[in-house]
């Protein structure tokens, strides 16, 4: 409602209340001054006017808010209009016998029995099902006690009164017992704490019950006179009508959780109707008055039955929200809410699998949901009967010691670690599982779970950072680390998309062992941080975690084609592709690197790892024969750490291999380590496959490789990684030695 149309409203009432106050002073004045009485009855009819108008402004204001309104200054409207009715047809305030004046009236009260029904519920939020369901045991109920009521005080003094006439006196006591009854069950579903628009409504019903109580009780008694206090009630009920809709500023429900007694009115009516059932007076409304009752408990029944069901209902919501539906453990929910224990210790193991991705992209998402299954009835079975095991979110789960300190939580939490690694068997696949945990111990004061699965998060990625299978203890620091982290992450981000200037590519020859001859340059990434140049263990986790590696990987590839390109050099770039971006992409960014370096596919050597092909091999398999096709090369990085090494050399779907550096290490000494490279070698060799060691800096292992065949070697004793200007001075300075 605009400013001026709420300032006209606010003088209409004002102008209302000043009308409803000179009616009384009509009444107190009609004995002395007989005009007053005459003007008391146009004020009365004034007063109802100017109500109807405010409460039907009202309800154009808001809209569907406030539309219920509109019901209300309708009925007063009707209660006017039968009032002029009466006057015209000349039946007075004393009637004996009903008038069609009675239909206008009697329509006051569906419509202020609707208009409550739907104020309350714009208000309150109660399930429509249970308000109607209350109002009808309430309305019924208050229908059982009136007509008991009538029957035992108000039928006997119309005795030989025109039918019609007792039932429309009945249905005005009534309609009213059903308005007070149905206001004061919504201000006890607000907690007796309703807006003050509702306190008006309930002074409302409360002023026309007993204004139409004190009228057909006077009526029957034959001492009703008009023009007196008693009618001085209605134009009252009208003012506070209408405060209640020029106070009615807002619609924010109710939570139901707020509404602790909402049984208050439903009780009322079933104890009322269970009185009248044992009552019984012996009047000509007797039956009447019994089945009415009789329905009031019946109704009762249904809501109860009802009630039941929804406490069911919740029951089991409440359960499924605190239980992991995949496992049957209690969720993080379920941690969060136990009971407080002040002053007791307790330990929390905070678990994670190594790799739970894997199973889910190469057996399935359903693969997976079973492994995690099997891990929740490993770790039931590793802890005692008093610790609480809980599944947190996707392969993180947590244990709840309690009154355990760290050292022994830590021991707990290595027993199952091992516990994991116990091979099964999924989809008659063996498995090997490994995870790594976090330990946390709370401090003398209590614990505080959310804060305590905080910081065992917090040791869990520590151990992850450091390898799998680990078990690291929060000590204060992780939280720290796992800022430095996070900020790490961030500025790595900001760096890459920037440009990536602070990146720099080095490069690592990779030289024949036997000729000399120079293979290509493996580019290697480096970060100039700070004053300082990081090496690829210093930050390339988190570009992992954080998403980045798409980002750094196309920024190292196009980078060393260009300046390989831009410095005339005539040499191929070998550059590493994690095996998470082993899709599509690379062929695209393979193909868009290359034209933009301007130069041939044959040129760039692609290394891969055996986890990219474990994890996905047909799908990798086709990228592999995708780029091999268009000219570029592929090693096989680390050959011999993972299990799939053979297959792949026997599809043949690699250019060569490069032979990890642990099974170099031990050349020099140990014979049985000759044997397998020598093995190795030879395979490569009638594979014709080309052949890299990586990390082989000793003099003697350098002799012992020589007799296997060609070959090539990368590592530091020939050349450490290098700047690009490095690389061209290094060439250059090779080609005068030779």
């Amino acid at each position: 409602m605009r400013a001026g149309a709420r300032a006209g409203v606010l003088v209409l009432t004002v102008v209302l209340a000043g009308v409803v106050a000179a009616y009384a002073l009509t009444i107190l004045l009609a004995d002395v001054m007989e005009a007053a009485t005459a003007t008391g009855r146009v004020l009365y009819d004034v007063a109802f006017v100017i109500a109807s108008v405010i409460t039907g402004l009202h309800a154009a204001s808001g809209g569907g808010r406030t539309r219920p309104w509109f019901l209300l200054s309708g009925g007063m409207a009707l209660y006017l209009i039968a009032r002029i009715a009466l006057s015209v047809t000349g039946g007075g305030m004393e009637p004996d016998a009903a008038t069609p004046a009675d239909v206008l009236w009697l329509m006051f009260y569906p419509l202020g029995v609707a208009a409550i029904l739907l104020i309350a519920k714009r208000r309150l939020s109660m399930r429509v099902a249970d308000t109607l369901l209350d109002a009808a045991l309430v309305g019924v109920g208050a229908f059982a006690v009136g007509v008991a009521l009538i029957d035992a005080s108000i039928a006997p003094g119309m005795v030989g009164a025109d039918p019609a006439f007792v039932i429309t006196r009945s249905l005005y006591l009534l309609g009213d017992l059903l308005i007070l009854v149905l206001v004061l069950a919504v201000a006890q579903a607000f907690n007796w704490r309703p807006p003050t628009s509702w306190w008006f409504l309930i002074a409302a019903g409360a002023v026309f019950s007993v204004a139409d109580a004190a009228y057909l009780v006077q009526l029957a008694n034959g001492t009703y006179e008009p023009d007196s206090w008693v009618d001085f009630l209605w134009p009252l009920t009208a003012l506070l009508i209408t405060l209640g809709a020029v106070t009615d500023a807002g619609d924010t429900p109710v939570p139901r959780a707020q509404q602790r007694l909402a049984f208050l009115a439903p009780s009322v009516a079933i104890v009322a109707a269970g009185a009248v059932l044992l009552w019984q007076p012996m009047g000509p409304l007797q039956v009447t008055a019994s089945v009415a009752a009789a329905i009031t408990i019946l109704l009762a029944v249904v809501r109860l039955n009802l009630d039941v069901r929804e406490s069911r209902r919740l029951s089991h919501q409440l359960r499924r929200s605190r239980v992991d539906m995949l496992t049957g453990l209690p969720n993080r929910r379920a941690l969060l809410d136990l009971p407080p224990r002040p002053g007791t210790r307790c330990s929390v193991i905070v678990l994670g699998l190594d790799s739970f991705k894997d199973v889910n992209g190469s057996m399935g998402h359903d693969a997976g949901d079973r492994l995690l299954v099997m891990v929740a009835a490993r770790l039931r079975e590793s802890v005692y009967a008093d610790d609480l095991v809980a599944r947190l979110e996707g392969d993180e789960f947590a244990v709840v010691l309690w009154n355990a300190p760290a050292h022994w939580a830590s021991t707990e939490a290595e027993v199952l670690v091992r516990a994991l690694e116990e091979p099964l068997s999924l989809d008659g696949i063996p498995l090997l599982v490994t995870g790594c945990a976090g330990v946390v111990e709370s401090g003398p004061e209590g614990p505080d779970l959310a804060e305590l699965l905080r910081q065992g998060a917090a040791a869990l990625d520590e151990a992850k950072a450091q390898g799998p299978g680990l078990v690291r203890t929060h000590t204060g620091e992780a939280g720290e680390q796992t800022a430095e982290r996070l900020q790490l992450r961030a500025e790595a981000r900001a760096a890459l998309t920037a440009g990536g200037q602070d990146f720099q590519v080095h490069y690592q020859p990779i030289v024949g062992v036997t000729d000399g001859s120079l293979l290509a340059v493996e580019a290697l990434v480096r970060w100039q941080h700070r004053g300082r140049l990081l090496q690829p263990h210093d930050f390339l986790a988190e570009t992992v975690r954080g998403g980045l590696m798409q980002d750094l990987t196309r920024l190292v590839l196009t980078r060393s084609l260009r300046e390989i390109h831009d410095q005339g050099l005539d040499v191929a770039v070998s550059v590493n592709v994690p095996p998470e971006l082993m899709t599509d992409w690379v062929i695209d960014e393979v193909r868009q690197a290359i034209a933009s370096a301007d130069v041939e596919a044959g040129r760039l050597i692609l290394e891969i790892t055996e986890e990219a092909i474990m994890r996905h091999p047909d799908a990798v398999a086709t990228v592999l024969r995708e780029l091999r096709s268009s000219g570029v090369r592929v090693l096989l990085d680390d050959f011999g750490t993972g299990w799939s090494g053979l297959s792949t050399l026997r599809d043949l779907i690699v250019d060569g291999i490069k032979i990890d550096h642990s099974f170099l290490s031990r050349l020099h000494d140990d014979p049985t380590a000759v044997a397998i490279v020598r093995s190795v070698a030879t395979l490569a060799a009638d594979l014709d496959l080309l052949m890299v060691y990586e990390g082989v800096d000793e003099t003697a292992a350098l002799r012992d490789l020589s007799g296997i065949g060609p070959c090539y070697l990368q590592s530091y004793g020939l050349a450490r990684p290098m700047p690009i200007d490095d690389l061209v001075a290094w060439l250059a300075q090779r080609s005068l030695e030779d």
